[in-house]
Parts: C-alpha cells; sequence; structure tokens
C-alpha cells in the first residue's frame, strides 16, 4: 500500500471516529418519523419548523437566535426549543 492510500485511509477512519459527525437523516421524534439534523456531540438537535405542528411538545422562545449551519452550508435561524422531546436513533 503506498503512504497516500494510507493516508487516506488513516483520515477516512478519524473522521468516522469524530464525535461531533453531523448526520441528517429521519429519526422518530415522539413516534413521529421527522427529518432532523442531528449532532451527537452538540447541545441542540434541530427539525424543521412545519413539522413541529404534529408533535406533541411545548415550545419556548429562545432569549437570542441560534445561528444554523448545515453540512452543505446553509444556514438557518432558530428561536424555539422543544424540551423533553425524546429522539429515537
Amino acid at each position: 500500500m503506498e503512504a497516500e492510500e494510507e493516508e487516506e485511509e488513516e483520515e477516512e477512519e478519524e473522521e468516522s471516529r469524530d464525535p461531533h459527525t453531523v448526520v441528517s437523516g429521519t429519526f422518530i421524534v415522539n413516534t413521529l418519523p421527522t427529518t432532523v439534523l442531528f449532532d451527537a456531540g452538540a447541545t441542540h438537535s434541530f427539525i424543521n419548523l412545519a413539522i413541529t405542528k404534529q408533535l406533541a411538545c411545548a415550545f419556548e422562545e429562545l432569549d437570542v437566535q441560534l445561528s444554523v449551519s448545515t453540512p452543505i452550508g446553509s444556514l438557518y435561524q432558530a428561536d424555539l426549543i422543544v424540551r423533553k422531546c425524546s429522539i429515537t436513533i
């Protein structure tokens, strides 16, 4: 195996172990399949506001807006939070 190939494999292994890897996918949120931007190393996970009306969760306004950057570079603002909402992975 060439040195470049070994280096690429090591980088891929490091990325797969990164606790801050961001995943966008469908997860179960309060029994409802929902598209979630999930980062296991972060303090918050994010869902689309349109789906929130179908969830049985209480919302609170944040004191400050959070800026959320997605893996593809999109930027969103979040000003609501849901507490005690279960996410099944």
